[in-house]
């Protein structure tokens, strides 16, 4: 989602750059970065070189913006990689000044990063480094590696090889895994022990394709170059562009990368959506991937991984590297849990998870009144025959995730089980034919102890060393039906809430949830004694105590389980909606899953437990501020229990509001409500707050003169045949100023009325077939309408609306006979005051806010990636309509609702006609194929052109026309800057091109019109919400920052034009969009290649095994004939 202005005044972020480049004085640069980064309030880390520079920086995301704007007006960072996250300010100071955020270190080396610890040995020069790969390219390629093997055959010669240039601690918690691949990972305690590595391997290395990763890039850089530098053999090195970071920038979900990304900052690490724990703790190998500054080796100080657990019970610790040299170490020992089973509470440093507040206070914080929004704090109760250590073992993932909303406390429930061996399906150890298998022997006296709050009447407190053979399976039926011990877990947890209370919420899980909720249905009976706001019940069910009578729960709960599909053999998901259902439906969220017998930590499950833990912590806040102002209304000697009735109600009221479940309203678009993983509350449409839709049409009002009125239509529907209608995109002007994306409306804005909006009314018949649509609630409450009727009273209203304006506008491309046609808006017309809005509304939309920048980078982003991957495509599926369909396909997949335009996909002689658009010819092979593509997501389009040989390889003639454009596309982007305009681009780009035809031979005639009759385009165009966005602005007006272009030069040769032969029947675009920035520009879609090497790399390395159904290619052909 986009952050508005105010939004990076505030959060949080952190920038990572380097650039290899040779710098002419360091004195100057040095008092660049101390200048720019102490105005800026920037906290980290510089490291300047003669050879470049290497920047990792903190604060606020507004000042690195304009520290990257600083840099970026420098020619001698050009095409540098800026890598900014946003993420949570360093909280801790300890971790902060760990990782360098505490002060800002501007320091100049002699390396930017030491390859060798020995003098004598010079760094590689990185001009002779590996070559870069896209994310995608990378992906691709170990993707299909197995493929591209099993096509060469068994004797092939160059074998894949994936390299990991990181220290030995960064390996441990994430890497690249694929099954065909060779994977080398070096074990290095730091970086400058790797050429000590390759040296050693480099017979392993020596003619295969190495391909290297690292977290940011630059230690590829160097190291790449070190193995090329060793000569034949070792031609074949890539690296990873921009490192892992930038792979999980554009593969979310982790791709082939498992586990973390470790950096040099105070996040330590980054994760993907995956939650799985590649990391394992040193010592007792349980998953575990968070790095604490207090575990380190002993000899070595390196990073090594201990657990919380670990942690406690011992403070040395041996590295795997130490262990392997013979360093010796030290046992941990055994700490035996001896607390009793009575209700003593057993509450011990391995049960608990220690709150982040260093002295919890149980009375309220109150602060001149108000309540802090402290974090959560939630008792967790395990499941039968667990303990706490294991049930916090199992939810390690969930705390994580939970950490900045809740601390999670664990207990051993009081009843201490014996250690039951349940017996194995199939057991190998003993003969078939045997009828009683030999008895295993009893278990250590140090395993851990189990517990349970409910138990069988069979139990009758046997001791733990009676140990037992499970009479048969796990029996969930038999499970669910232990009652007996309530009453003692019941007093247990009230001397719990007393002594270690207070607890905002508790969690449960299987029986621990049954637990929780009977708890819950006991509130009236414990009178105070355990009081709690929220439950979170996981595979529970419901106890049906007799002696306890089950009263309407009005807690507000949220059901986790598995699903009919789920799996989960312990608990049906019948039994859990069973006991959901007793919970009041108001304040009720129910999630299911396919997962069985856990608590999933994946997204989007997590996401909806943040949620509900969200609307826990305002539960907290509202009401406790508004019973605290009830009471200082009624004075200082009001006591709490005389409002009980009175705080009861509050209380009530707020939870109601913020947990009701009640069926979300339908108003046929996307709502925060409905689709709450696509708009943040606020939002009308994605990334655009309601707030900014409101400034819009505030700037709109002060564009137009004073007392005007603006009369803006949705657009038409427009059908395909008499009943079938086409995919409906609404109007950009209507969208811009309303928000809504439906037809049917009629939106009016003024001075004196603010927005009016005249809505559609829906019948029953069309509800039933095209159904539900914004009326007048909508217009009211989603889209901040000060005014709205229906349509039907617009004749009526809208009359004395006209007359009272003394200037009318309206929108000439929407407009509609409803309005048009009313004696009014006729009058108006014939006394020559209705004016056309469009020149106003273009003017408003011209410079996009960040928001809209945002919505812009992605749309341009997901083009690039469509685009990407079609090129790959293009070698083995070469007809027009199958690259179309391709690109098209990748674009929605990546969440684009529609193309910005039917791709242009000309092969051969079609790339001469600049609006191609029949797509239905095959690319002959030795043929040039021109793509213009572009999406639109959320309003905001894409527009970009590449063209380029799918035999993968330019011919002279093709590479010489090529170069040319190339050149030219490259010369018009330096020209991009405020001040100049698209104008003075064009006439550049016509005398550059213009020249380079006669010097080719295309053109010996200087006159405009055989020029143009190789390119009868303009150099760009505006872009946004249309592709030919803003149309009434002039293309002399001078571009401000904020503004959004294209950069298209290209040659189109007839079949037939008056030139050699060779030339006939060439066309070639290479377009990009470019946004308008302070110091300069900023190329969107720069991910693309458009270098002829880099291009003719891509096809002929990475497009093997991309291939396609065979019958699929035979039926594209033959309609292609």
């Amino acid at each position: 989602m986009a952050a508005d202005n105010n939004d990076k005044e505030t959060e949080f972020g952190v920038l990572l750059y380097y650039k290899f480049t040779s710098i002419p004085d360091l004195d100057d640069l040095f008092a660049f970065y101390n200048s720019n980064c102490r105005s800026l309030s920037l906290l980290g880390r510089v490291r300047l070189s003669p050879n470049g520079v290497n920047v990792t920086v903190g604060g606020k995301l507004s000042s690195l913006e304009k520290h990257i704007a600083a840099v970026s007006s420098n020619t001698l960072f050009e095409g540098t990689d800026f890598k900014l996250a946003s993420c949570h300010q360093p909280s801790d100071d300890k971790v902060a000044k760990e990782c360098g955020f505490t002060k800002l270190s501007i320091r100049v080396v002699k390396e930017l990063v030491t390859f060798s610890p020995h003098p004598l040995l010079k760094s590689p020069e990185v001009s002779n480094a590996g070559r870069h790969l896209s994310a995608a390219e990378f992906h691709s390629v170990l993707l299909h590696a197995g493929k591209l093997l099993d096509k060469e055959g068994p004797d092939v010669h160059k074998k894949l090889v994936l390299l990991d240039a990181r220290n030995l601690y960064e390996t441990r918690i994430g890497k690249f895994q694929t099954p065909n691949v060779e994977t080398l990972d070096p074990e290095i305690r730091q970086y400058s022990d790797l050429h000590s590595w390759i040296d050693n391997n480099s017979e392993q290395l020596r003619g295969s394709c190495v391909l290297m990763y690292c977290t940011g890039g630059i230690r590829c850089e160097t190291a790449s170059a070190y193995i090329r530098s060793k000569g034949d053999g070792f031609e074949n090195v890539f690296q990873l562009f921009g490192g892992i970071q930038r792979y999980l920038e554009q593969f979310p979900d982790g791709g082939f990368f498992k586990g973390k990304n470790f950096v040099f900052d105070h996040r330590v690490s980054v994760g993907s959506s995956d939650a799985n724990i590649l990391g394992t703790c040193l010592l007792c190998s349980s998953p575990f991937d968070d790095y604490s500054s207090r575990s380190r080796c002993t000899y070595c100080r390196m990073l090594v991984l201990v657990c919380d657990c670990c942690q406690k019970k011992s403070t040395q610790y041996i590295c795997e590297l130490c262990q392997i040299n013979g360093k010796p170490v030290e046992s941990v020992p055994f700490i035996e849990n001896d607390e009793p089973p009575e209700l003593s509470i057993p509450i011990e440093p391995e049960a608990v998870l220690t709150s982040d507040n260093a002295a919890f206070s149980p009375q309220i914080p109150w602060s001149n009144g108000i309540s802090s929004l402290r974090k959560l704090r939630i008792l967790c109760l395990h499941g039968f025959r667990q303990n706490s250590s294991s049930f916090r073992g199992r939810t390690a993932s969930l705390a994580k995730k939970l950490k900045n909303i809740a601390d999670l406390v664990f207990v051993n429930a009081p009843h201490e089980l014996p250690f039951i061996y349940q017996p194995s399906l199939a057991n190998p150890t003993y003969c078939a034919l045997s009828s009683v298998p030999p008895s295993p022997p009893p278990p250590s006296r140090n395993c851990s102890k189990k517990f349970a709050w409910l138990t069988s009447p069979a139990f009758n407190g046997k001791s733990g060393a009676d140990w037992e053979m499970a009479d048969g399976p796990f029996d969930p039926l038999q499970y669910m039906q232990q009652t007996d011990g309530f009453d003692a877990s019941l007093s247990y947890l009230k001397n719990v809430f007393s002594q270690a209370g207070p607890f905002d919420g508790m969690l449960g899980f299987s029986q621990g949830a049954a637990m929780a909720a009977s708890v819950c249905s006991q509130q009236r009976v414990l009178k105070g004694q355990i009081e709690i706001r929220f439950v979170i019940l996981c595979s529970g069910f419901d106890l049906k105590l007799s002696d306890h009578k089950q009263e309407s729960i009005h807690c507000p709960s949220l059901h986790i389980f598995g699903n009919d599909q789920g799996n989960d053999r312990q608990i049906s998901s019948q039994a859990s909606r069973e006991l959901a259902s007793l919970f009041d439906d108001g304040c009720r969220v129910i999630i299911e899953h396919e997962f069985g017998h856990i608590i999933p930590t994946r997204s989007p499950y997590i996401d909806e437990i943040k949620d509900f833990l969200h609307r826990g912590i305002h539960v907290r806040y509202f009401v406790d501020v508004k019973l605290m102002k009830e009471l200082q209304t009624e004075g200082p000697g009001t006591q709490v229990d005389d409002n009980a009735d009175s705080s009861q109600k509050i209380a009530s009221e707020v939870v109601r509001c913020l947990y009701s479940t009640k069926n979300v309203p339908d108003i046929g678009q996307p709502t925060a409500a409905s689709h709450p993983e696509l708009l943040k509350e606020g939002e009308i449409t994605p990334s655009i707050s309601s707030e900014e839709y409101i400034s819009r049409r505030k700037r709109l009002l002060e564009l137009l003169p004073d007392k005007s009125l603006a009369i803006i239509a949705a657009a038409p529907v427009k059908m395909m045949t008499d009943v079938v209608p086409y995919t409906y995109r609404p109007d950009a002007d209507y969208l811009y100023i309303t928000g809504c994306q439906q037809p049917g409306g009629v939106a009016v804005l003024g001075h004196d009325c603010g927005l009016c909006m005249f809505m559609p009314e829906a019948s029953p018949h069309d509800v039933i077939w095209q159904g539900q649509i914004a009326g007048v609630d909508a217009a009211l409450d989603t889209f901040k309408a000060e005014q709205s009727f229906p349509m039907s009273k617009l004749h009526k209203i809208l009359p004395d609306m006209i007359r009272s304006s003394s200037k009318l506008f309206h929108n000439k491309k929407t407009a509609l006979p409803t309005y048009t046609d009313l004696e009014a808006f006729q009058k108006a017309a014939c006394n020559g005051t209705v004016k056309d809005l469009s020149v106003y509304t273009h003017e408003a939309r011209l410079i996009k806010s960040p928001a809209e920048l945002r919505l812009m980078r992605d749309s341009a982003s997901i083009a690039c990636q469509a685009l990407l991957q079609t090129m790959l495509h293009s070698k083995t599926c070469p007809y027009e309509g199958m690259l179309s369909a391709k690109v098209e396909y990748e674009c929605r997949m990546r969440g684009a609702q529609r193309m910005a335009f039917n791709p242009v996909v000309g092969g051969g002689p079609n790339g001469s006609v600049i609006h191609y658009s029949r797509n239905d010819q095959k690319v002959k092979d030795g043929d040039l194929v021109l793509m213009d593509i572009g999406c639109e997501l959320h309003g905001y389009v894409s527009d970009l052109t590449r063209t380029w040989p799918p035999c993968g390889s330019f011919s002279p003639v093709h590479e010489e026309l090529y170069e040319l454009i190339l050149e030219t596309n490259k010369e018009c982007l330096h020209l991009c800057k405020p001040g100049t305009s698209i104008r003075h681009i064009h006439n550049y780009s016509v005398d550059k091109l213009r020249k380079g035809f006669k010097e080719i031979g295309i053109s010996n005639d200087d006159r405009n019109h055989s020029y143009h009759q190789l390119n009868p385009t303009n150099i760009g165009h505006y872009l946004g919400m249309d592709v030919h966005d803003c149309s009434t602005i002039s293309y002399d007006r001078p571009l401000k920052p904020g503004v959004v272009i294209t950069i298209e030069p290209g040659v189109y040769i007839p079949t037939g034009f008056s030139c050699p032969e060779r030339y006939q029947g060439v066309g070639i675009r290479i377009e990009d969009e470019v946004l308008i920035t302070e110091s300069g520009y900023e190329v969107l879609t720069g991910s693309i290649p458009k270098e002829i090497k880099h291009i003719e790399s891509l096809l002929n390395n990475y497009s093997l095994g991309m291939g396609t159904d065979n019958q699929n290619i035979t039926r594209a052909a033959s309609s292609s004939r």
